[in-house]
């Protein structure tokens, strides 16, 4: 039996609910296991019941995620990616891209 990669995504703006209704849809064996945001407050339109929302960093750790994929902007990922690195994810930056000079 082959395990699942469990992602946590970072941000549910039109990027994370895109990304995460793409995983959700998907055939493949991925199971979203959280999602990462600044307050916990605002409505998550779309969002799958049940999936956990995580406001600190610190909260990464015990989801034992093996991919955390940024979609919420350049802020999020020094604290979410040395998080994502601490737990020996992986981490990908989807909606961050490097200025070139």
């Amino acid at each position: 039996m082959t395990k699942s990669v469990r992602v946590v995504l970072v941000g549910w703006g039109a990027i994370g609910r895109t990304v995460g209704r793409l995983l959700t849809e998907s055939d493949a064996d991925v199971e979203l296991v959280g999602v990462a945001v600044r307050s916990s407050a605002a409505p998550r339109e779309g969002m799958p019941s049940g999936t956990p929302l995580l406001t600190d960093p610190s909260e990464l750790t015990a989801l034992a995620p093996d991919v955390v994929a940024e979609a919420a902007g350049r802020e999020t990922v020094a604290p979410w990616g040395r998080a994502a690195l601490g737990t020996g994810a992986e981490g990908e930056l989807i909606s961050c891209y490097p200025e070139w000079k």
